[in-house]
Formats: C-alpha cells, structure tokens, sequence
C-alpha cells in the first residue's frame, strides 16, 4: 500500500514536469530549484512566492518610497507606481522559480516566471526595473531597448535605486 502510493507520488511528480516541459513553462531536463506558488508583491522587485520571500535575479527596482522627476519637474511617486504595476500583472498569479543564491536579508535570489514568462525581463523591458548590473548582464540589452524607447522610468528624471538607497542611510 504505501509502495503503491510513492509509485503514484513519483509518476505525479514526473508528469507535471513533463506537462511542464511540453506547454513551454520548464526547460527539457529542468526540475523546480526555488519556491513556486502563488505570489505576493512586495515591492518592485521582491515578492514573496508560496511564502518565500524572493528577490528578483539581476534587476534593480525604486524603492517604494523612491519618488522621481517628469521632464517638467513634476515629482511623483514611481516607488509606489512600479510596486503597482507589478501588483496588476502578477499578484496571486502562480510562479515557478530558479533559485541562484541566497542574499544578506535570507532573501532567495531567483529568476521567476509567471506563465512560462521572466518577470524581471518584463518589467526591466517595460522600464519598470534596472539591469542590475553589479549582479548580472542578463537583462543589460532589455533595459537598452527600454531606454532607447523612453518606456516606463525612462521618460524622465530617477536616481538609481542603489545610489537613493545609500543616500537615504546617510540621511
């Protein structure tokens, strides 16, 4: 009996990532390596995934209480915004993550999906998040395109999220 119910356990498992596999979700040959489940946002790029607190592999998001500058001069609250947008797209969606580490907050650092889709590739493509370019290249030519079309963050004046981060622990 219970030998019947791991072989059915097992066989569970294998198909799901064979499902997986075959609708684009999971690479061939790739298992689940991180948290998966139903997501929490928050802020631009940590979101909490089956109770796992995740930060988003390779990008840089404004700190929700970052606030930046239109061409004009007009101050507004793009911490807040970016925390928002990222909320409409993929609060209480489901994810699959690849864990790359783990940073000094116990933070799993991991590349997401939702629906097969890398969150950080969409919202640095968006011009919702940076390239972070200390921890990695991956998203480098994302933020170039959003740059270049002036989407998002890109339409205006922002200081980096780090360089506000350090400037608020000093002040």
């Amino acid at each position: 009996m219970v030998g019947a119910f791991v072989v059915r356990a097992v066989s569970l498992s294998a198909f799901l990532v064979l499902v997986g596999v075959l609708i684009g979700v999971m690479p061939v040959g790739s298992t689940v390596t991180g948290p998966s489940g139903r997501v929490a946002v928050v802020d631009g790029d940590t979101i909490d995934v089956g109770g796992i607190r995740v930060r988003l592999h390779g990008i840089d998001a404004p700190e929700v209480s970052q606030t930046c500058e239109t061409d004009e001069g007009v101050v507004w609250a793009c911490g807040d915004w970016v925390r928002s947008e990222l909320e409409m797209r993929i609060e209480g969606r489901n994810a699959i993550c690849e864990a790359h580490g783990q940073d000094r907050y116990d933070r799993v650092i991991a590349i997401c999906r939702v629906d097969g889709r890398d969150i950080a590739a969409a919202l640095v493509r968006d011009g919702l998040a940076f390239a972070y370019r200390r921890y990695s290249l991956d998203y480098v030519a994302d933020e170039n395109a959003a740059s270049h079309a002036g989407r998002g963050l890109w339409d205006g004046v922002i200081q980096s999220p780090e360089a506000y981060r350090r400037a608020k622990r000093r002040g």
